[in-house]
């Protein structure tokens, strides 16, 4: 499975070394797993691994998942599974899914994403090697659940008469949706009932083709999201878009019948200025505020990071920098991920030669009690260097108890000839 990325976006950024580069460094707090690190797999030399994936369980107090795979460099041994960590870095060993396993020995599954149902099931998203892509469902044992789809999974050419290819998925408060591309490379959303079959009641038998209700044409969908919005599911869409040589961001809002929600944005879409690409996208479940971030390219086609935030109808928050996106003073750069705690703004993103953790008030304004007296702070190793690089489609989670943000991720281990998957957990004070 492609994952879906926009990072090449960043190569075409002017490649300059601001004031960034002497800034202080974001926390890392080492009491967390391993001198702050979280290690997936067993460490081998001359392997290569990522983790790919970190979810906090809402059915779990104070547990995360985490996916992550694994190969060695010379005897091609191919490994992937799921885990389960508590607050510390921890592992939980009640929860367990090895892919090895269950797929056998002549193909192998990379997990790329993960989600959790209202009853606790665990749903992994990923690709099947020289195969279609697969969305799985596990009992929270981490047994397969057999009564979804029969099988415990649902592959991307059972779906339609053509093969999909699998981008996103969210649950919904009775189902499941994936939102894919065709081989023609149209926007679709495929909804599924609790048994993994499709859910007729959505779009056309269970089939949504979007694309003659987004603007302009196709350039891929970045991010996928189901929240709730007046006691009912709705599913947010965010997809790059293009009219003649214009570029832009379109997040779409969906009922739960497959219909575009026309109470959201302008006729169901929030459209971002040209030169917009956002690729992150989060809802708060406290303030019903949506974020997106991602960045915005500047005349000389450097980039620049940018976040702005939506109110539950699709509108400018106008208590977040009065309704005005925010752009971060660096060239260069890209946000990749927002999460809300305790009324604040914290992320993480890529820049020309590291990565950024930043933390953001509510009115806009950079939190400076975060790595003091700046809001923001590097974490990580600067190529070509070993240590630690982070997994940029990858989502990030937020520890409550320890304030702590976890961060999927790589550690290159040069002397070793190894690069292990990891959580890396940053303090967040």
């Amino acid at each position: 499975m492609t994952r879906p990325t926009i990072s090449s976006l960043l190569q075409q950024s002017t490649p300059e070394r601001n004031s960034l580069k002497a800034l202080s460094g974001a926390p890392i707090d080492q009491s967390f797993g391993k001198d702050g690190y979280a290690y997936l797999l067993e460490q081998e030399t001359k392997s290569t691994g990522v983790c790919t994936d970190i979810l906090k369980s809402h059915v779990r107090q104070d547990r995360y998942y985490a996916c992550a795979l694994q190969s060695h460099k010379e005897t091609q041994v191919f490994k992937s599974a799921v885990w389960l960590l508590d607050g510390d870095g921890k592992r939980d060993h009640s929860f367990t899914v090895d892919f090895g396993s269950l797929m056998g020995e002549d193909k192998t599954f990379t997990p790329s994403s993960l989600m959790e149902d209202h009853e606790g099931n665990l749903l992994c998203l990923g690709g099947v090697s020289e195969a279609a892509n697969r969305l799985w469902r596990f009992k929270n044992t981490g047994e397969l659940d057999k009564g979804f789809a029969s099988t415990g999974f649902v592959d991307s050419d059972q779906l339609t008469a053509e093969r999909l290819t699998f981008l996103f998925a969210a649950t919904l408060s009775d189902g499941y949706v994936i939102a894919c591309h065709t081989p023609g490379f149209k926007a679709v959303l495929v909804a599924l009932s609790a048994d993994g079959a499709l859910n007729p009641n959505f779009g056309n038998g269970g089939v949504l083709d979007l694309e003659s209700h987004l603007p302009g044409y196709g350039a891929g969908i970045t991010s996928l999201i189901a929240t709730k919005h007046a006691e009912s599911d709705r599913i947010l869409l965010l997809s790059l878009r293009g009219e003649g040589a214009d570029m832009f961001s379109v997040l779409s809002a969906i009922n739960s019948r497959g219909q575009l929600d026309t109470s959201f944005g302008e006729g169901g879409h929030f459209k971002s200025e040209n030169a917009t690409f956002y690729r992150g996208l989060s809802c708060s479940n406290v303030s019903s505020l949506v974020t997106l971030c991602g960045g915005h390219m500047l005349a000389d086609e450097s980039v620049q990071p940018e976040i702005i935030r939506l109110t539950s109808n699709g509108a400018p928050d106008q208590v977040f920098n009065k309704g005005i996106p925010v752009r971060f003073d660096a060239n260069a750069g890209m946000w990749h991920h927002m999460i809300e705690h305790e009324g604040r703004l914290v992320g993480v993103g890529s820049f020309y030669n590291h990565n950024r953790a930043v933390r953001y008030l509510a009115d806009g304004t950079l939190d400076t009690t975060f790595v003091s007296p700046w809001g923001h702070g590097s974490f990580g190793a600067t190529p070509p260097n070993p240590g630690f690089y982070m997994d940029g489609n990858s989502s990030i989670a937020f520890v409550p108890a320890s304030k702590r943000l976890l961060v999927c991720g790589d550690v290159n281990v040069t002397a070793q000839n190894q690069v292990a998957a990891v959580v890396l957990a940053l303090a967040l004070g």
